[in-house]
């Protein structure tokens, strides 16, 4: 099942399928001889899911076959013959012990069906809430406004605002609403040629947060040949303490936000290499709490924000298992309040933006399930100005950028119709990130012969 879109992917493990795990890909050849791989975010949950294909074969080579259905059956009719025991116990966990377990019962699909029939009238109900056309021209707006309060109490952090105004007209499929080469040029503008590093805008110090910003911008645009890549990474890489941990600039305050920051960007590179990346990961895990969330540093308060920084630069770097899935997915499930919304902790009001820092952690520790979709689409659909364009942290609230952005990013994350996929680790379109790292290099290959 994809929870990015609708396109499932569908093999028959008995027809002459074989696989092999070359981390972080598990690499299979189907009965039609395609040779596909499979990528996952770490090696444990690539190792699992070989485990659960070799578990399903192994029941089947076990348990007689029953005739094949009618071809007048529907497909969900025919799952029906499948053996349910790697199901009942859960796809990714542990095989029994007991020998006994494959002889579980058939069970019937009739609620599988039922619960997608109703998801898709749910969405089908809701895809004209979201005035999408206003808030292109919310965005484009933002930039011609360069006297008004809000461009001025931003202008420290215009870099950033170019990466949430740009990334939700991707999202929205209107990039082409803006001249790249004028981005880009500006972009360079706040670039500092003697160290790597790029600054919130023209004139401002360089800081790990604006250059993640800008290599997101020119992901966007394919344009990340216009980079030193070397000294940019170098840069990053050099903000790397004895610890672990990372300082946001020269002068040295260090929170997990810039240790994904660094990941995030270096991963983008395809620089990860110049760091301690376990180093790295042991400083992030000693963030971690006794409640399963993180800090900001060792010893902080948990926080959704936080927690989003961490979970990314774990699921980057191939390190979930040092999460508790279920610890954590229970703390960021009781972030849902009773308007539908997200708040950052407990006793906190709710807030757009936490649908963002939430619901990706919860998705890369697949427990999104936890909550209630319709409720949060509900009221982020309502933070919305119908009339202008652009989306507040609460109703009826001023709107701003940065909202509009993470409200967006919500409703993509939930598979909201017409939006483009979003990637929960990297915060970029799916399609930018499969360019990036797919683009112009191939799978390993697989049984060659």
């Amino acid at each position: 099942m994809n929870r990015r879109n609708t396109d499932n992917l569908v093999e028959d493990l008995l027809g002459d399928f074989e696989y092999e795990v070359q981390v972080p890909y598990l690499l299979y050849r189907n009965a039609a001889q395609e040779v596909n791989g499979i990528w996952f975010y770490n090696a444990h949950d690539c190792e699992a899911a070989a485990n659960l294909f070799g578990r399903i074969l192994n029941a089947y080579s076990k348990v007689p076959q029953k005739p094949k259905a009618s071809t007048k059956s529907s497909e969900f009719e025919e799952l029906e013959a499948v053996p349910t025991s790697a199901v009942v116990e859960g796809p990714l966990e542990p095989p029994p012990t007991s020998s006994a377990a494959a002889a579980v019962p058939d069970v019937s699909d009739d609620s599988f069906v039922n619960f997608f029939s109703g998801f898709g009238s749910r969405l089908g109900a809701t895809m004209e809430d979201l005035v999408a056309e206003k808030h292109v021209k919310y965005i484009l707006s933002v930039e011609k406004k360069k006297d008004d309060f809000e461009s001025l109490v931003l202008e420290h952090l215009r870099m950033n605002g170019a990466y949430w105004g740009l990334t939700t007209l991707d999202l929205l499929h209107k990039l082409g609403a803006v001249d790249p080469d004028e981005v880009v040029s500006w972009m360079m503008e706040c670039y500092h040629q003697d160290c790597g590093g790029f600054g919130g805008n023209i004139g401002h110090d360089p800081h790990l947060l604006y250059t993640l910003s800008a290599v997101q911008v020119l992901a966007l645009f394919d344009r990340l040949d216009v980079l030193d890549i070397e000294k940019v990474s170098d840069y990053v890489a050099g903000l790397q303490n004895g610890d672990g941990s990372f300082s946001g600039d020269i002068w040295g305050e260090t929170d997990t936000r810039f240790s994904y920051c660094a990941i995030c960007c270096l991963s983008i590179l395809h620089r990860l290499d110049k760091i301690d990346v376990e180093k790295a990961v042991n400083y992030i895990v000693s963030c971690k709490n006794l409640d399963g969330g993180f800090g900001s540093i060792p010893g902080g308060e948990s926080h959704a924000g936080q927690i989003f920084c961490c979970v990314g630069a774990l699921a980057i770097t191939g390190s979930l298992h040092h999460v508790d899935r279920d610890l954590l997915g229970w703390w960021l499930c009781e972030r849902q309040c009773k308007d539908g919304g997200l708040n950052g902790r407990p006793e906190k009001l709710t807030d757009v933006c936490y649908s963002w820092w939430v619901l990706s952690s919860l998705i890369m520790i697949d427990r999104v399930h936890w909550i209630d979709k319709d409720k949060l689409t509900r009221f982020i659909l309502n933070c919305q100005d119908r009339e202008n364009g652009g989306i507040s942290d609460r109703p009826d609230n001023a709107v701003d950028v940065f909202h509009t952005y993470f409200g967006v990013a919500g409703l993509s994350l939930m598979e909201y119709p017409g939006l483009k996929s979003l990637d929960p680790a990297y915060a970029l379109p799916v399609d930018v990130v499969n360019r990036i790292f797919f683009g112009k290099q191939r799978a390993p290959s697989l049984l060659a012969s």
